[in-house]
């Protein structure tokens, strides 16, 4: 179990003028803390979680973003701010730095005026492997080609955004390839460099040796919706969401296939945050019923003798034979999704709105012979599953009654221990409401893992009259609403290995 020692945070990194903007491992044992406002903007660095150093940065007005620090070369990017500009109109582009000593000097990267005539608008993702650099970016682009492109922050004066990938080794960073894709994670290694994208339509895993040609395979994941994390030198992306109903945290090794390492135990809902470090992993948790399982009950349809059960077994389907009080088939739920052709023993029947039975029919056949046995329409089988969503309002509240979240602390991925947040920040005297709220951020290092915890106070209720409130008056003819107060955050490190 980790035993968390709290220390002074204006000790450690000096004042922090409210412009906390992360903790991050660097994945070789190292540990980031950043700051980013027009009055602080600093990256410090520790080795070993009770001494820190300030790291130079390329402006004192860069909002750091992107950060690559395993290597020789250094690579940093993010927008720099105008301190003269009281409102500044939007966010500026992003700018992208270099540094062979370590920051005390940086070089911009420029961008060949060839393939991006206009600069780029947002990086995505930059690292560095010995003096080659690879920065995937999204750059103004007025081809129809881009069309088909996901735009979610195209600024106003432009037509389209293309996600590019650039190369470098000093020089202007060249144009090497392009993709459909709107985010992307990595990280370079010795054997080259490593991309993660991520679209609507797949997620594309790519591995270059030289930062110019790239390979890839499909990540076999279509449906990661979790972010993805990139942990430096130690070569993997591990990337966190709920898949089936179950979150997993998983590894990306090499350059093809995929291996889980982190094998979340029964009983966790979702993955809040984490962090990888050479030490091992580190999550913010919450537990209970996975997304995609949490709110199924059981759902029954009776029609000619049979009937549909909708999540019986859990995760399934059953045709119950009444008169033989036996089931004739038993189907996974996604063997019905919309788009899917029809399971083994099933018959879909186009009818049209007008056929007996609304929409198309689902024949369910006999299993031995062949003949029809009983036809629902998927409009039955959708208002049965919308059925089972619905229940009475006290069973829902019961089920959005959950603990609070937990700290979770696993060396290698398979063996966990886990903490309630007040018991493992010795935090007392908190409200449920007050723990739910409660929010940590995790860094591992080499041999230690840094926590910043941060509880809000909810005791300051306000009185208002009714028609200054948009909450339903009580019986006084008075609305009332629950303040909140952030408190300090505290911070606190515990050691492993």
């Amino acid at each position: 179990m980790l035993e968390w020692t709290e220390f002074d945070p204006d000790e450690a990194f000096g004042p922090i003028l409210n412009e906390f903007n992360g903790i991050e491992s660097v994945g070789d044992g190292r540990v980031l803390f950043l700051t980013a406002g027009p009055s602080d903007n600093r990256v410090m660095v520790t080795e070993n979680g009770r001494d820190w150093v300030e790291l130079p940065l390329p402006a004192d007005n860069i909002i750091p973003q992107h950060l690559d620090l395993a290597g020789n070369r250094w690579v940093i990017t993010g927008p720099i701010l105008n301190p003269n500009d009281a409102e500044p109109f939007g966010i500026p582009s992003d700018q992208v730095f270099f540094s062979d000593n370590q920051g005390a000097t940086w070089t911009e990267l420029a961008f060949s005026s060839d393939d991006a005539p206009d600069g780029i608008s947002g990086v995505v993702a930059a690292m560095a492997a010995g003096e080659r650099m690879v920065v995937a970016a999204w750059y103004p682009s007025a081809t129809a080609a881009a069309e088909a492109q996901d735009q979610p922050s195209r600024p106003d004066n432009v037509v389209f955004l293309r996600l590019g990938i650039f190369f470098s080794d000093g020089g202007p960073a060249d144009l090497v390839v392009e993709y459909p894709s709107w985010n992307a994670t990595g990280y370079a290694t010795a054997d080259g460099f490593h991309l993660t994208l991520f679209s609507e339509e797949e997620n594309i895993r790519l591995f270059s040796p030289d930062g110019r040609q790239w390979g890839e395979v499909s990540t076999g994941y279509e449906d990661i919706e979790g972010p993805a994390f990139s942990t430096g030198t130690m070569a993997t992306i591990w990337t966190t969401g709920p898949i089936g109903g179950e979150s997993r945290i998983e590894r990306f090794p090499g350059v093809y296939g995929l291996a889980p390492v982190a094998v979340l135990p029964d009983g966790i809902s979702w993955i809040i945050d984490l962090s990888v470090g050479s030490a091992g992993i580190a999550v913010i948790a919450q537990p209970g019923t996975p997304f995609g399982s949490q709110f199924l009950t059981e759902s029954r349809i009776e029609k000619d003798g049979y009937e549909l059960r909708y999540n019986e077994p859990e995760g399934g389907i059953t045709l119950w034979d009444l008169s033989q009080d036996a089931a004739v088939y038993i189907f996974d739920l996604g063997d019905f999704d919309e788009g899917m052709p029809a399971p083994e023993g099933v018959r879909e029947v186009e009818v049209g709105d007008n056929g007996p039975d609304g929409l198309d029919l689902l024949v369910f056949e006999d299993p031995d012979t062949g003949h029809d046995l009983v036809a629902f329409s998927r409009e039955e089988l959708f208002l049965q599953i919308t059925n089972a969503f619905a229940s009475p309002a006290t069973n829902m509240v019961n089920r959005f009654e959950r603990p609070g979240p937990e700290v979770g602390w696993s060396a290698a991925g398979s063996d966990w221990e886990w903490q309630t947040i007040p018991d493992a920040f010795g935090l007392t005297g908190l409200t449920e409401m007050e723990s739910a709220l409660t929010r940590v951020n995790l860094a591992v290092g080499g041999d230690f893992v840094i926590a910043r915890v941060e509880t809000v106070g909810t005791g300051d209720v306000r009185t208002y009259p009714a028609e200054y409130s948009d909450a339903p008056p009580g019986e006084d003819g008075q609305s009332t609403s629950m303040g909140f107060s952030p408190q300090p955050p505290r911070w606190f490190i515990a050691k492993v290995g």
